[in-house]
Protein backbone atom coordinates (compact mmCIF):
# COMPACT_ATOMS: atom_id res chain seq x y z
CA UNK A 1 0.00 0.00 0.00
CA UNK A 2 1.44 3.09 -0.71
CA UNK A 3 1.33 6.05 1.98
CA UNK A 4 1.36 9.91 1.82
CA UNK A 5 0.70 11.94 4.09
CA UNK A 6 -1.22 15.28 3.53
CA UNK A 7 -1.78 15.19 -0.15
CA UNK A 8 -3.64 17.88 -0.91
CA UNK A 9 -4.76 17.48 -4.50
CA UNK A 10 -5.13 14.94 -6.58
CA UNK A 11 -5.84 14.59 -10.51
CA UNK A 12 -7.12 12.22 -12.67
CA UNK A 13 -5.96 11.52 -16.22
CA UNK A 14 -3.09 14.71 -16.04
CA UNK A 15 -0.62 12.78 -18.55
CA UNK A 16 -3.22 10.33 -20.54
CA UNK A 17 -1.78 10.21 -24.23
CA UNK A 18 -5.17 9.77 -25.81
CA UNK A 19 -8.69 10.68 -24.79
CA UNK A 20 -11.49 10.71 -26.78
CA UNK A 21 -13.68 14.14 -26.80
CA UNK A 22 -17.41 13.88 -26.63
CA UNK A 23 -20.30 13.77 -29.23
CA UNK A 24 -22.35 16.70 -29.64
CA UNK A 25 -24.65 15.72 -31.78
CA UNK A 26 -26.53 18.76 -33.40
CA UNK A 27 -30.67 18.65 -33.32
CA UNK A 28 -31.74 20.61 -36.37
CA UNK A 29 -31.50 18.23 -39.70
CA UNK A 30 -29.91 20.99 -41.92
CA UNK A 31 -26.56 21.65 -42.20
CA UNK A 32 -24.77 24.71 -40.14
CA UNK A 33 -22.48 26.95 -42.12
CA UNK A 34 -19.53 24.73 -40.57
CA UNK A 35 -18.52 21.67 -39.21
CA UNK A 36 -20.77 20.55 -35.73
CA UNK A 37 -18.22 17.86 -35.34
CA UNK A 38 -14.51 18.38 -33.80
CA UNK A 39 -12.37 15.72 -35.70
CA UNK A 40 -12.36 13.55 -31.94
CA UNK A 41 -16.14 14.06 -31.22
CA UNK A 42 -17.09 12.89 -34.92
CA UNK A 43 -14.82 9.66 -33.81
CA UNK A 44 -17.24 9.49 -30.34
CA UNK A 45 -20.44 9.98 -31.99
CA UNK A 46 -19.46 6.73 -34.61
CA UNK A 47 -18.57 4.73 -31.20
CA UNK A 48 -22.14 5.96 -30.12
CA UNK A 49 -23.64 4.88 -32.86
CA UNK A 50 -22.08 1.59 -33.84
CA UNK A 51 -22.30 0.34 -29.99
CA UNK A 52 -26.69 1.28 -30.17
CA UNK A 53 -26.74 -0.81 -33.63
CA UNK A 54 -24.37 -3.99 -31.63
CA UNK A 55 -26.78 -3.03 -29.08
CA UNK A 56 -29.98 -3.94 -31.22
CA UNK A 57 -28.20 -6.90 -32.42
CA UNK A 58 -27.41 -8.49 -29.33
CA UNK A 59 -23.93 -8.22 -29.34
CA UNK A 60 -21.88 -6.55 -26.79
CA UNK A 61 -20.72 -2.67 -26.77
CA UNK A 62 -16.85 -2.18 -28.06
CA UNK A 63 -14.46 -0.24 -25.78
CA UNK A 64 -12.45 2.58 -28.03
CA UNK A 65 -8.83 1.85 -27.90
CA UNK A 66 -7.67 5.11 -27.03
CA UNK A 67 -3.98 4.63 -27.30
CA UNK A 68 -4.23 3.49 -31.12
CA UNK A 69 -6.60 6.03 -32.28
CA UNK A 70 -3.91 8.97 -33.24
CA UNK A 71 -2.61 6.00 -35.57
CA UNK A 72 -5.38 5.05 -36.63
CA UNK A 73 -6.14 8.50 -37.81
CA UNK A 74 -3.31 9.49 -39.56
CA UNK A 75 -4.41 6.65 -42.12
CA UNK A 76 -7.65 8.87 -42.78
CA UNK A 77 -5.17 11.59 -43.65
CA UNK A 78 -3.10 9.78 -45.86
CA UNK A 79 -6.47 8.31 -47.72
CA UNK A 80 -7.03 12.28 -47.94
CA UNK A 81 -3.63 13.27 -49.99
CA UNK A 82 -2.94 9.37 -51.45
CA UNK A 83 -5.51 6.76 -52.86
CA UNK A 84 -8.78 5.74 -50.68
CA UNK A 85 -7.87 2.56 -49.91
CA UNK A 86 -7.31 -0.20 -46.71
CA UNK A 87 -3.76 -0.10 -44.95
CA UNK A 88 -1.45 -2.73 -46.11
CA UNK A 89 -1.13 -5.23 -43.74
CA UNK A 90 2.58 -4.36 -42.23
CA UNK A 91 0.69 -0.80 -41.51
CA UNK A 92 -2.45 -2.66 -39.88
CA UNK A 93 0.24 -5.48 -37.50
CA UNK A 94 2.16 -1.97 -36.64
CA UNK A 95 -1.14 -0.71 -35.03
CA UNK A 96 -2.62 -3.85 -33.96
CA UNK A 97 -1.75 -5.58 -30.75
CA UNK A 98 0.64 -8.59 -31.61
CA UNK A 99 -1.94 -10.94 -29.74
CA UNK A 100 -4.83 -10.32 -31.85
CA UNK A 101 -6.94 -13.25 -32.74
CA UNK A 102 -9.41 -11.57 -35.06
CA UNK A 103 -9.63 -7.86 -36.89
CA UNK A 104 -11.72 -5.99 -39.11
CA UNK A 105 -11.34 -2.66 -41.05
CA UNK A 106 -13.95 -0.14 -42.40
CA UNK A 107 -13.33 3.01 -44.76
CA UNK A 108 -15.52 5.60 -45.67
CA UNK A 109 -15.72 8.95 -47.48
CA UNK A 110 -18.16 11.95 -46.84
CA UNK A 111 -17.90 14.44 -49.60
CA UNK A 112 -19.37 16.93 -47.33
CA UNK A 113 -17.08 18.91 -44.96
CA UNK A 114 -20.10 20.21 -42.57
CA UNK A 115 -21.95 17.19 -41.69
CA UNK A 116 -24.11 17.77 -38.63
CA UNK A 117 -23.16 14.56 -36.92
CA UNK A 118 -22.12 11.39 -38.20
CA UNK A 119 -25.01 9.72 -39.06
CA UNK A 120 -25.01 9.60 -42.87
CA UNK A 121 -21.30 7.76 -42.32
CA UNK A 122 -22.64 5.44 -40.31
CA UNK A 123 -26.22 4.38 -41.88
CA UNK A 124 -23.75 4.49 -45.23
CA UNK A 125 -21.73 1.59 -43.96
CA UNK A 126 -24.87 0.05 -42.33
CA UNK A 127 -26.35 -0.47 -45.37
CA UNK A 128 -23.65 -2.44 -47.00
CA UNK A 129 -23.17 -6.08 -45.93
CA UNK A 130 -19.65 -6.43 -45.60
CA UNK A 131 -19.47 -3.26 -43.52
CA UNK A 132 -22.35 -3.99 -41.25
CA UNK A 133 -20.76 -7.36 -40.97
CA UNK A 134 -18.10 -6.13 -39.11
CA UNK A 135 -19.90 -3.25 -37.06
CA UNK A 136 -22.21 -6.37 -35.55
CA UNK A 137 -19.83 -8.72 -35.18
CA UNK A 138 -19.51 -10.16 -31.57
CA UNK A 139 -16.44 -11.04 -31.21
CA UNK A 140 -14.72 -7.81 -31.35
CA UNK A 141 -14.36 -6.19 -28.10
CA UNK A 142 -12.25 -3.36 -29.20
CA UNK A 143 -12.44 -0.37 -31.88
CA UNK A 144 -9.94 2.33 -33.11
CA UNK A 145 -11.57 5.24 -34.87
CA UNK A 146 -9.87 7.44 -36.80
CA UNK A 147 -11.22 10.66 -38.43
CA UNK A 148 -10.06 13.18 -40.45
CA UNK A 149 -11.50 16.21 -42.08
CA UNK A 150 -10.89 19.34 -44.43
CA UNK A 151 -12.89 20.60 -47.46
CA UNK A 152 -12.72 17.52 -48.93
CA UNK A 153 -15.09 15.85 -46.31
CA UNK A 154 -14.75 13.37 -43.96
CA UNK A 155 -12.24 10.42 -44.25
CA UNK A 156 -12.63 7.86 -42.18
CA UNK A 157 -11.61 4.37 -40.71
CA UNK A 158 -12.90 1.87 -38.37
CA UNK A 159 -10.65 -0.58 -36.67
CA UNK A 160 -12.25 -3.71 -35.09
CA UNK A 161 -9.98 -5.98 -32.91
CA UNK A 162 -10.01 -8.54 -30.31
CA UNK A 163 -6.63 -9.49 -28.60
CA UNK A 164 -5.81 -12.03 -25.68
CA UNK A 165 -3.67 -9.48 -23.73
CA UNK A 166 -4.36 -6.40 -24.76
CA UNK A 167 -5.33 -4.24 -21.76
CA UNK A 168 -6.64 -0.57 -22.42
CA UNK A 169 -4.64 2.62 -21.20
CA UNK A 170 -5.72 3.51 -17.86
CA UNK A 171 -5.63 7.01 -16.12
CA UNK A 172 -2.65 8.38 -14.28
CA UNK A 173 -2.62 10.29 -11.17
CA UNK A 174 -1.17 13.16 -9.61
CA UNK A 175 -0.17 13.68 -6.16
CA UNK A 176 0.99 16.92 -4.47
CA UNK A 177 1.63 18.23 -1.90
CA UNK A 178 1.54 21.53 -0.58
CA UNK A 179 5.39 21.76 0.32
CA UNK A 180 6.19 21.07 -3.82
CA UNK A 181 6.51 16.85 -2.75
CA UNK A 182 4.84 15.11 -5.83
CA UNK A 183 4.21 11.78 -7.66
CA UNK A 184 2.73 10.44 -10.77
CA UNK A 185 1.54 7.38 -10.49
CA UNK A 186 -0.63 4.70 -13.44
CA UNK A 187 -3.63 3.61 -11.56
CA UNK A 188 -4.69 -0.18 -12.92
CA UNK A 189 -8.32 -0.94 -13.61
CA UNK A 190 -8.46 -2.47 -9.94
CA UNK A 191 -7.71 0.22 -8.19
CA UNK A 192 -4.08 -0.81 -7.54
CA UNK A 193 -0.88 1.33 -8.12
CA UNK A 194 2.78 0.19 -8.50
CA UNK A 195 6.20 2.39 -8.38
CA UNK A 196 5.71 6.01 -9.35
CA UNK A 197 6.63 7.32 -13.17
CA UNK A 198 7.65 10.31 -11.32
CA UNK A 199 8.71 11.45 -7.97
CA UNK A 200 10.71 14.92 -7.08
CA UNK A 201 9.68 17.70 -4.92
CA UNK A 202 11.20 20.51 -7.46
CA UNK A 203 7.34 21.91 -8.38
CA UNK A 204 6.89 25.13 -6.83
CA UNK A 205 4.92 25.17 -3.50
CA UNK A 206 1.96 26.41 -1.94
CA UNK A 207 -0.33 26.03 -4.53
CA UNK A 208 -4.36 24.97 -3.53
CA UNK A 209 -5.46 23.98 -6.32
CA UNK A 210 -4.81 21.77 -9.17
CA UNK A 211 -6.85 21.13 -12.02
CA UNK A 212 -5.96 18.82 -15.05
CA UNK A 213 -8.00 20.90 -18.01
CA UNK A 214 -8.13 20.36 -21.91
CA UNK A 215 -7.75 23.39 -23.17
CA UNK A 216 -7.53 22.91 -26.82
CA UNK A 217 -10.08 20.11 -27.44
CA UNK A 218 -7.27 17.90 -28.64
CA UNK A 219 -7.76 14.65 -26.18
CA UNK A 220 -4.66 15.44 -24.09
CA UNK A 221 -4.82 17.65 -20.71
CA UNK A 222 -2.62 20.74 -19.55
CA UNK A 223 -2.22 21.59 -15.73
CA UNK A 224 -3.76 24.36 -14.09
CA UNK A 225 -1.84 25.55 -11.06
CA UNK A 226 -4.22 28.06 -8.72
CA UNK A 227 -2.69 29.23 -5.54
CA UNK A 228 -5.83 31.33 -3.46
CA UNK A 229 -4.07 35.29 -4.03
CA UNK A 230 -4.77 34.54 -7.57
CA UNK A 231 -1.85 33.72 -8.60
CA UNK A 232 -1.95 30.90 -11.69
CA UNK A 233 -0.07 28.77 -14.16
CA UNK A 234 -1.02 26.37 -17.15
CA UNK A 235 1.59 23.75 -18.15
CA UNK A 236 1.82 21.24 -20.88
CA UNK A 237 2.40 18.04 -18.92
CA UNK A 238 4.48 15.53 -21.06
CA UNK A 239 3.81 11.50 -21.13
CA UNK A 240 6.78 11.04 -18.53
CA UNK A 241 4.80 13.53 -16.22
CA UNK A 242 7.70 16.53 -16.46
CA UNK A 243 6.44 19.96 -17.17
CA UNK A 244 8.15 23.14 -19.47
CA UNK A 245 7.79 26.70 -18.99
CA UNK A 246 4.34 27.27 -18.47
CA UNK A 247 2.01 27.69 -21.39
CA UNK A 248 0.14 31.15 -19.91
CA UNK A 249 1.05 32.53 -15.86
CA UNK A 250 -0.27 35.54 -14.52
CA UNK A 251 -2.30 36.59 -11.09
CA UNK A 252 -5.14 38.59 -12.03
CA UNK A 253 -7.39 35.88 -11.68
CA UNK A 254 -9.57 36.16 -8.78
CA UNK A 255 -8.99 34.83 -5.12
CA UNK A 256 -10.32 33.04 -2.26
CA UNK A 257 -11.38 29.90 -4.90
CA UNK A 258 -11.91 27.02 -2.39
CA UNK A 259 -12.68 24.38 -5.44
CA UNK A 260 -11.70 24.29 -8.87
CA UNK A 261 -12.77 21.88 -11.41
CA UNK A 262 -12.36 21.14 -15.21
CA UNK A 263 -16.21 20.27 -16.60
CA UNK A 264 -17.24 20.10 -20.30
CA UNK A 265 -20.85 21.44 -19.95
CA UNK A 266 -21.71 21.26 -23.50
CA UNK A 267 -20.43 17.79 -24.44
CA UNK A 268 -17.80 19.56 -27.53
CA UNK A 269 -14.58 18.11 -25.76
CA UNK A 270 -13.41 21.24 -24.63
CA UNK A 271 -13.31 21.92 -21.11
CA UNK A 272 -14.70 24.95 -19.04
CA UNK A 273 -13.79 26.18 -16.01
CA UNK A 274 -16.09 26.09 -12.53
CA UNK A 275 -14.75 28.26 -9.37
CA UNK A 276 -16.79 27.56 -6.52
CA UNK A 277 -16.34 29.40 -2.81
CA UNK A 278 -17.53 27.41 0.40
CA UNK A 279 -19.62 31.08 0.84
CA UNK A 280 -21.83 29.36 -2.42
CA UNK A 281 -20.60 31.96 -4.30
CA UNK A 282 -19.40 30.02 -7.96
CA UNK A 283 -18.55 31.07 -12.09
CA UNK A 284 -18.43 29.16 -14.80
CA UNK A 285 -15.35 30.09 -17.55
CA UNK A 286 -15.25 29.21 -21.43
CA UNK A 287 -11.24 28.86 -21.51
CA UNK A 288 -8.87 29.96 -24.62
CA UNK A 289 -6.44 27.40 -25.53
CA UNK A 290 -4.05 30.01 -24.43
CA UNK A 291 -5.62 29.74 -20.78
CA UNK A 292 -7.27 33.42 -21.23
CA UNK A 293 -10.67 33.66 -19.62
CA UNK A 294 -13.39 36.09 -20.71
CA UNK A 295 -16.87 36.95 -19.40
CA UNK A 296 -18.58 34.01 -16.94
CA UNK A 297 -20.68 32.01 -19.02
CA UNK A 298 -22.70 31.98 -15.79
CA UNK A 299 -22.32 33.61 -12.20
CA UNK A 300 -23.80 33.79 -9.23
CA UNK A 301 -24.34 33.32 -5.35
CA UNK A 302 -27.53 30.67 -5.11
CA UNK A 303 -25.24 26.92 -4.98
CA UNK A 304 -25.12 26.04 -1.00
CA UNK A 305 -22.48 26.58 1.15
CA UNK A 306 -20.14 24.58 2.95
CA UNK A 307 -19.06 22.53 -0.31
CA UNK A 308 -15.44 20.64 0.84
CA UNK A 309 -15.17 18.48 -2.65
CA UNK A 310 -17.06 19.36 -5.76
CA UNK A 311 -16.00 16.87 -8.95
CA UNK A 312 -17.26 16.50 -12.75
CA UNK A 313 -17.84 12.62 -13.19
CA UNK A 314 -19.70 11.49 -16.38
CA UNK A 315 -21.96 8.66 -14.26
CA UNK A 316 -23.79 7.48 -17.57
CA UNK A 317 -20.71 7.28 -19.88
CA UNK A 318 -22.33 9.90 -22.58
CA UNK A 319 -19.43 12.10 -22.61
CA UNK A 320 -21.10 15.07 -20.81
CA UNK A 321 -20.07 15.20 -17.56
CA UNK A 322 -22.20 15.58 -14.02
CA UNK A 323 -21.35 17.49 -11.19
CA UNK A 324 -20.72 15.90 -7.66
CA UNK A 325 -21.16 17.64 -4.41
CA UNK A 326 -19.46 16.24 -1.46
CA UNK A 327 -19.34 17.50 2.42
CA UNK A 328 -16.63 16.05 4.98
CA UNK A 329 -19.80 15.17 7.38
CA UNK A 330 -20.96 12.87 4.82
CA UNK A 331 -23.49 14.66 2.78
CA UNK A 332 -23.64 14.62 -1.23
CA UNK A 333 -25.45 15.55 -4.22
CA UNK A 334 -24.98 14.62 -7.97
CA UNK A 335 -26.40 17.22 -10.38
CA UNK A 336 -26.78 17.03 -14.21
CA UNK A 337 -25.38 20.48 -15.27
CA UNK A 338 -27.01 21.86 -18.08
CA UNK A 339 -24.74 23.94 -21.10
CA UNK A 340 -25.54 27.27 -19.50
CA UNK A 341 -24.30 26.05 -15.88
CA UNK A 342 -27.74 25.92 -14.30
CA UNK A 343 -28.28 22.87 -12.50
CA UNK A 344 -32.16 21.49 -11.70
CA UNK A 345 -32.60 19.04 -8.99
CA UNK A 346 -30.15 16.43 -8.15
CA UNK A 347 -30.04 12.82 -9.73
CA UNK A 348 -29.44 11.94 -6.01
CA UNK A 349 -28.56 12.61 -2.71
CA UNK A 350 -28.31 11.89 0.44
CA UNK A 351 -26.13 11.91 3.79
CA UNK A 352 -24.68 7.76 4.15
CA UNK A 353 -21.67 8.40 2.14
CA UNK A 354 -19.10 7.62 4.44
CA UNK A 355 -17.33 10.96 6.54
CA UNK A 356 -14.10 12.92 6.32
CA UNK A 357 -12.17 12.92 2.92
CA UNK A 358 -10.11 15.35 1.85
CA UNK A 359 -9.74 14.72 -1.46
CA UNK A 360 -12.04 13.14 -4.26
CA UNK A 361 -11.27 12.66 -7.90
CA UNK A 362 -12.94 11.34 -11.14
CA UNK A 363 -11.01 8.40 -12.66
CA UNK A 364 -11.73 5.82 -15.24
CA UNK A 365 -10.19 3.06 -14.18
CA UNK A 366 -10.94 0.78 -16.61
CA UNK A 367 -11.36 2.60 -19.70
CA UNK A 368 -14.45 2.01 -20.58
CA UNK A 369 -16.10 5.60 -20.56
CA UNK A 370 -17.33 5.41 -17.45
CA UNK A 371 -15.74 7.13 -14.75
CA UNK A 372 -15.13 5.81 -10.98
CA UNK A 373 -14.36 8.10 -8.26
CA UNK A 374 -11.15 7.73 -6.17
CA UNK A 375 -11.68 8.74 -2.52
CA UNK A 376 -8.96 9.92 -0.30
CA UNK A 377 -8.01 11.21 3.11
CA UNK A 378 -5.17 13.27 4.53
CA UNK A 379 -3.79 10.49 7.21
CA UNK A 380 -3.22 8.22 4.20
CA UNK A 381 -4.61 5.29 6.10
CA UNK A 382 -7.24 4.76 3.55
CA UNK A 383 -7.69 4.80 -0.06
CA UNK A 384 -11.34 3.84 -1.64
CA UNK A 385 -11.69 3.15 -4.96
CA UNK A 386 -15.73 2.97 -5.81
CA UNK A 387 -17.75 2.44 -9.17
CA UNK A 388 -20.90 4.75 -9.47
CA UNK A 389 -24.18 4.08 -10.90
CA UNK A 390 -25.72 6.95 -13.18
CA UNK A 391 -28.08 7.08 -9.90
CA UNK A 392 -25.06 8.18 -7.61
CA UNK A 393 -25.25 4.78 -5.92
CA UNK A 394 -22.50 3.06 -5.16
CA UNK A 395 -21.82 -0.22 -6.90
CA UNK A 396 -18.99 -1.75 -5.04
CA UNK A 397 -15.45 -0.72 -3.43
CA UNK A 398 -11.77 -1.95 -4.09
CA UNK A 399 -9.62 -1.48 -1.90
CA UNK A 400 -6.05 0.08 -3.00
CA UNK A 401 -4.04 -3.34 -1.84
CA UNK A 402 -6.40 -5.07 -3.85
CA UNK A 403 -4.91 -7.78 -6.95
CA UNK A 404 -5.54 -7.25 -10.30
CA UNK A 405 -7.82 -10.45 -12.16
CA UNK A 406 -6.05 -12.27 -14.52
CA UNK A 407 -7.64 -14.04 -16.98
CA UNK A 408 -6.89 -14.86 -20.81
CA UNK A 409 -9.08 -15.45 -23.87
CA UNK A 410 -8.31 -18.42 -25.87
CA UNK A 411 -7.92 -18.50 -29.43
CA UNK A 412 -10.70 -18.80 -31.84
CA UNK A 413 -10.55 -23.03 -33.04
CA UNK A 414 -10.71 -22.45 -36.58
CA UNK A 415 -10.09 -19.19 -39.16
CA UNK A 416 -11.34 -17.77 -41.42
CA UNK A 417 -10.55 -16.25 -44.89
CA UNK A 418 -10.66 -12.34 -45.14
CA UNK A 419 -14.09 -11.31 -46.27
CA UNK A 420 -15.17 -8.30 -47.96
CA UNK A 421 -18.62 -6.17 -49.06
CA UNK A 422 -19.13 -3.06 -51.17
CA UNK A 423 -20.13 0.04 -51.19
CA UNK A 424 -19.20 1.73 -53.99
CA UNK A 425 -15.40 2.01 -53.82
CA UNK A 426 -14.79 0.99 -49.93
CA UNK A 427 -15.03 -2.56 -49.24
CA UNK A 428 -14.99 -3.72 -45.97
CA UNK A 429 -12.16 -6.20 -44.78
CA UNK A 430 -11.93 -8.53 -41.96
CA UNK A 431 -10.01 -11.19 -40.59
CA UNK A 432 -10.53 -14.07 -37.48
Amino acid sequence: MVRADKWRVLVAGAIVATLLAVAMVAVSPAFPAQAALSQAAFEECLLDRINASRADAGAPPLRMATDLVGRVRDWSEWMRFNDFEHMPASRRNDILPPSRTTWGENIAWHSYQHLPDCSAIHTMLMNSSGHRANILNASFRFIALGAYVDASGWWVTELFFDATDYLLPDDEIFFYREDGLYRYYDIRSDGSIGSPILAGDEYTSGWSSITAIDLDGDGREEMFFYREDGLYRYYDVGSSGRIGSPIRAGDEYTTGWSSITAVDLDGDGQDEMFFYREDGLYRYYDIGSDGIIGPPIRAGNDYTTGWSSITAIDLDGDGQDEMFFYREDGLYRYYDIRPDGSIGSPITSGDQYTTGWSSITAIDLDGDGQDEMFFYREDGSTATTTSVRMGGSALRSRPETSTPPVGRRSPPSHWTEPGSGHLQTWPAKSWG
